[in-house]
């Protein structure tokens, strides 16, 4: 399978720009139909894993804008409390509603699969966004950032700012959600480039900034001269950084995070937080919507599309184009 990428736009450390990973596998379970809905308006819906994060809102900023060009109608929708029980009966509620496609985030990567293959197969195009799930076969392509390079852009700054030599470590969500797994997996394979770094092991914590905090701490405690930490969602660097000013090692251990919520950025002024690798979620909702619509009106099929994170720092944080991509 030939697989070729893409880029547009100037360097990822100054500008956005959208990486494209092609594919010549395509999925076809669920057949377009040349005039969907006998003329109505197509009727598009968005399951999430969250109701309330900065970065599904800034997604779904992105997908009404596709939407509205379009002119498509477009519904959204995540669960109170994130879990993959809750996000299954809310999708299977959706597609009840018989909606024109369906794009989706997989809260958990395993246990979605066939709930989604279920609902391709009787017949609904879908795509997932962001998270994807275990099962290609279950979605007609993919729209999620490059996990693996935030954790390569990760190690790349951790051994910048260590001097190529220190103790760094890693503070993350539990394990199962595809898109946070990538970017451990980046992290550790891009750190085995960096032999003067020495990596002391993960921390995992759920949702809580406060359970964050405390696993923060634990690590701080077990490694006292620890010089970097990668956490790898919005809320575990908000703990980390609380931790890290409990501790009153501010300026010696480097957070390099992933995510722009305004706390984080705000983090990132202040010098609490050393750098961001920010995803572009407006984009990944652009596109979502577009490719899932031209598939329904014209048959045109996509490839996966891998979306650039974009490095952060106090240096550039002000250019437009890095505020531009800070979440809403």
């Amino acid at each position: 399978m030939n697989k070729t990428r893409v880029v547009t736009g100037a360097s990822i450390a100054a500008v956005a720009g959208l990486l494209l990973l092609t594919s010549c596998a395509s999925n076809s379970a669920a057949s377009p139909s040349a005039d969907p809905g006998d003329g109505d308006t197509l009727e598009i819906a968005m399951v999430l894993n969250s109701q309330t994060r900065p970065f599904y809102q800034t997604m779904i900023a992105g997908a009404e804008e596709a939407a509205e060009e379009l002119g498509v109608n477009l519904t959204w929708q995540g669960p109170a409390e994130e879990s993959a029980a809750n996000q299954t009966s809310m999708l299977q509620q959706v597609a009840a509603g018989k909606p024109d496609g369906i794009i989706f985030s997989a809260s958990d990567s395993v246990a979605l699969s066939a709930p989604l293959k279920a609902i391709f197969d009787g017949g609904t195009p879908v795509v997932t966004v962001d998270s994807d799930v275990a099962d290609p076969a279950a979605r007609l392509f993919t729209i999620k950032s490059d996990g693996q390079e935030s954790g390569t852009l990760a190690a790349e700054r951790a051994n910048e700012v260590t001097g190529g030599e220190g103790k760094v470590g890693y503070l993350g969500y539990t394990p199962g959600i595809e898109s946070i797994d990538l970017r451990l997996s980046g992290w550790e394979e891009a750190l085995k480039q960096y032999p003067g770094l020495e990596n002391v092991g993960n921390e995992y914590a759920g949702l809580d900034i406060s359970e964050n905090q405390l696993k923060a701490t634990g690590l701080i405690s077990r490694v006292p001269d620890i010089d970097a930490i990668y956490t790898s969602w919005g809320n575990a660097c908000i703990g980390a950084a609380q931790a890290v000013k409990q501790a009153g090692k501010s300026g010696d251990i480097a957070l390099i995070c992933v995510d722009a919520d305004k706390e984080q950025v705000d983090l990132l002024a202040a010098g609490d937080v050393d750098a961001l690798t920010i995803q572009q979620a407006a984009e990944m909702g652009r596109q979502s919507v577009t490719r899932l619509v031209e598939y329904i009106r014209n048959g045109t099929e996509s490839d996966d599309v891998l979306v650039t994170h974009v490095l952060a720092t106090q240096e550039n944080m002000n250019e437009p184009e890095i505020e531009a991509l800070f979440y809403r």
